[in-house]
């Protein structure tokens, strides 16, 4: 058991992280004022591999492994607290550009997937509804085949880069029943472009990770090639879910990336800053609340690589209840982490030129939803105890 990084990994971390400081960690405030990622930030990811990290490099990709996919998550949630950079477009792209990969048609991957890691089009997820959260047997969207198009109808809410795909190019794997009669064995995953005829976007105003848009779009009679099919029809949820177990993993990870840096910000912080006469640092109210913490957040990173050490070994029967408890607990570790420190800078953490407001706004999307709610984390996490008659 090795618990350190391999030499490839080490650099390319080292990698990541120098491209991170670089290029984002000094436009965080700029990214969240505006609400909006610089177009040329797409460029520079995409330039280093990025986004194209989990892509056959036959596509452009780099075809690395999903520890180090991870790697790059913590390293883009240290540099950007807010986490919008390290959600979208790397998270999502990353997670849902392997399932074309591994599931699309070879004329989809050829259409798309050297687009999506070139940053030409963006790539997004859209499974929720508005009168349906996690509970996927209850969306109505529907495709029909007709001659050598599916035709989709319905409406999706709550999916990230909305606006962004509407903007530079790409699409949405959507989620739709082919055959609602088979309940879940009758959904079916399939590609649709936000361009095509027939669809109407709308965005909401979200709290935190302000840099990447939220939103929904409805869908009418909309048509798309045959070939945009993902697996096989009546796959959907398993193929859909695959990739939320990916993304459930790097979410976390990059949680517990803005925490770390957070804490950081705070040690430095609690060194210089002087009440009553010392350094803040020397209280032990401080000394032990810090420790508490720094030991909870190892321990939540730990979980989390051991999630992405698990994907890379295709240990299929496990992946989704590591990528569950991850979810369930790293994020609640990094958001009781993070609102710690900002109460140690006082009425100055209380503003928003602290910036510690950004990561607890960021983080406080896990919490509320994003990759499942933590119930749904909770039934999954029984349904491989018990087995899924008690659950």
């Amino acid at each position: 058991m090795d618990f350190a990084f391999n030499d490839e990994e080490e650099l390319f971390r080292k990698t990541v992280k120098e491209f991170c400081t670089k290029n984002l960690a000094s436009r965080i405030k700029e990214i969240d004022e505006k609400a909006e990622i610089p177009k040329e930030l797409f460029s520079s990811m995409a330039q280093l591999g990025l986004l194209g990290l989990n892509v056959s490099q036959e596509y452009g990709g780099l075809e690395t492994g999903f520890v180090n996919t991870a790697i790059a998550a913590e390293e883009m949630g240290y540099a950007d607290i807010s986490l919008s950079t390290a959600i979208f477009p790397f998270l999502i792209g990353n997670a849902f550009a392997y399932i074309v990969d591994m599931y699309g048609t070879q004329q989809l991957k050829e259409e798309i997937l050297p687009k999506i890691a070139g940053g030409e089009i963006l790539l997004g997820i859209a499974a929720t509804e508005p009168q349906c959260g996690n509970d996927l047997a209850n969306i109505k969207t529907k495709a029909r085949v007709e001659s050598s198009q599916y035709v989709v109808t319905g409406e999706k809410a709550y999916a990230t880069g909305v606006a962004e795909i509407e903007e530079r190019g790409g699409g949405f794997l959507t989620l739709a029943y082919t055959a609602p009669e088979k309940g879940y064995k009758g959904m079916t995953l399939v590609y649709v472009p936000l361009s095509r005829p027939g669809i109407e976007t709308t965005l909401y105003d979200a709290v935190g990770k302000r840099g990447s848009s939220y939103g929904g779009f409805s869908l009418t009679d909309v048509k798309v090639p045959k070939h945009f099919l993902i697996g096989e029809e009546g796959r959907g949820v398993r193929l859909a879910l695959e990739g939320v177990s990916r993304a459930r993993v790097l979410m976390s990870i990059a949680a517990v990336g803005a925490a770390r840096r957070c804490v950081d910000l705070a040690l430095d912080y609690a060194k210089q800053r002087i009440v009553f006469g010392k350094p803040i640092a020397s209280y032990q109210g401080i000394q032990f609340q810090l420790a508490d913490d720094y030991t909870k957040l190892e321990a939540a990173k730990l979980l989390a690589y051991k999630a992405a050490w698990l994907i890379d070994k295709a240990v299929k029967r496990e992946i989704p209840t590591a990528a569950a408890m991850t979810k369930l607990w790293v994020p609640h570790v990094a958001y009781d982490v993070i609102n710690h420190v900002l109460t140690w800078f006082g009425a100055y953490g209380y503003t928003k030129e602290c910036n510690i407001e950004m990561a607890l706004r960021g983080v406080l999307s896990l919490l509320s939803g994003a990759g499942g709610t933590e119930n749904t984390m909770r039934i999954t996490i029984s349904r491989s105890l018990f087995g899924k008659d008690f659950v």
